[in-house]
């Protein structure tokens, strides 16, 4: 089955006439294995955040971690404490808690690495950064910590709204 090609497609597949080949485009289509996705960070902004031209190697997610760090944020358990969620002390906590995707073998890398100087398994759990923590807890959509952080942000909204019908803080004009 031959269709006309549009000016700005260019398959490799196409016929000096300018006649797209579909049926080449489709088999292809269906015989190439897709890559794996990964729903929380794509690609883009692990490498390419600020386009070609930008410096190579801006990560987007270690600019995050760094930010956090820079603006004084607390680690993901205290965070998760003042939000009125509890702290964690061990993996299978975690896994309760937070009804993580997250394959074991990350989640005990992510402990070991953040153990310092003989800390004990609950001490690790005090060094991770809260977008880290926050990420992890990420599977089809916020985890309970960014899910509490998302809601703190539109109550203060709301609340600071001195138009909003529900804001009886304000006197009306």
């Amino acid at each position: 089955m031959k269709h006309k090609s549009h000016e700005c497609l260019n398959f490799s597949g196409t016929a000096s006439d300018g006649i797209a080949d579909i049926d080449r485009l489709l088999m292809g289509m269906a015989s190439q294995r897709a890559e794996r996705e990964d729903n929380m960070i794509v690609e883009d902004l692990r490498g390419k955040v600020f386009g070609p031209l930008e410096f190579s190697r801006r990560d987007l997610m270690a600019i995050n971690i760094q930010r956090g760090r820079d603006h004084g944020t607390p680690d993901y358990n205290t965070a998760r404490e003042t939000l009125g969620l509890k702290r964690i002390s061990n993996v299978k906590e975690y896994q309760d808690l937070t009804d993580t995707s997250t394959p074991i073998e990350i989640l005990d890398k992510m402990v070991e690495i953040h153990t310092m100087n003989n800390q004990s398994e609950a001490e690790a759990w005090n060094n991770i950064d809260v977008w880290t923590g926050g990420i992890l807890e990420t599977s089809t959509r916020p985890g309970p910590l960014f899910r509490a952080i998302i809601k703190d942000q539109f109550k203060r909204i709301r609340n600071g709204d001195r138009f909003w019908f529900e804001n009886t803080l304000w006197k009306r004009p």
